[in-house]
């Protein structure tokens, strides 16, 4: 069990995780400004810290407070201003039919939403690749000596206001999970950022549906994916040498909207409200 791999583990060298966000979060609970945006942090539920299992995956631990009566535990992080992205790195996670069933599941919510996970990350060197379920949620994989599993580098894409990481206990004593936390800086939103508007002109701005995206230079591409105001991924296109795009979200609900608008000269974050 895990409580025994801890032992064998303390010398693993922290992994050096790539392409993912880079300011770690480490607090545990209050509230701590990183990179110019304010995180909440706190907890319910069966929690401790982790220090030595797996490096890359520390230090949040949840589903297991050491009694050995394992039961339900999570973390809540709330973000002021909304982050464009995070990044979730996971260890530990138990699965095992053998003998007494043990199963617990890592469970996401985003912005008061449940989040399904469509995607393995990258191994982290210390578990097996876990298992993606059928409703999106992370569980082992029940293979290698300890039935523990886990990957690097899950990305969220944002506009993101909140996340909660729970471990869900299915069936037996399965230990608890264990992951870490990166988040990029707040959304750099061009309704605050004069440079921005500078570059693009969004107009109408409220609209009823369609808009024309103004570029104030003749790029070679523009990448336009559009969120909306709970991070949910409402349509993505790639415009090629294009100064003025029509952009259309009639068949969209009214409410607030981003466009995360990638060009060779740079990435920028607009809003629109669709009325």
């Amino acid at each position: 069990m895990k409580k025994v791999v801890f032992i064998l583990l303390t010398l693993v060298i922290s992994l050096e995780i790539s392409g993912q966000c880079t300011n770690k979060l480490n607090h545990t609970t209050g509230t701590v400004v990183v990179s110019g945006t304010s995180v909440s942090v706190s907890s319910a539920g069966q929690v401790l810290t982790n220090t030595s299992y797996c490096p890359s995956t520390s230090p949040y631990y949840i589903g297991y407070d050491g009694s050995f009566q394992n039961a339900n535990g999570s973390y809540t992080f709330n973000f002021t201003p909304a982050i464009d992205s995070l990044t979730l790195n996971f260890s530990g996670i138990n699965k095992i039919s053998v003998g007494q069933p043990v199963e617990e599941q890592v469970i996401l919510t985003v912005n008061g939403l449940h989040y399904p996970i469509t995607a393995k990350g990258t191994s982290n060197g210390c578990d097996s690749m876990a298992i993606i379920t059928p409703q999106g949620n992370i569980t082992g994989c029940e293979c290698g000596t300890w039935g523990t599993a886990g990957w690097n580098e899950t990305t969220i894409i944002g506009p993101i206001t909140s996340i909660t990481v729970l471990d869900s206990v299915v069936s037996g004593d399965p230990n608890g999970s264990i992951f870490s936390i990166f988040i990029s800086d707040g959304l750099p939103t061009s309704i605050d950022n004069t440079e921005a508007n500078y570059e693009f002109n969004i107009s109408p701005n409220p609209t009823n549906g369609k808009i024309i995206i103004s570029k104030k230079w003749t790029s070679t591409f523009t990448k336009i994916t559009v969120f909306n105001a709970v991070g949910q991924l409402i349509t993505k296109n790639q415009f090629i040498g294009s100064e003025n795009i029509l952009l259309d979200l009639s068949n969209s609900q009214k409410g607030l909207y981003y466009l995360h608008i990638e060009t060779e000269k740079g990435y920028y974050v607009e809003k629109v409200i669709k009325q």
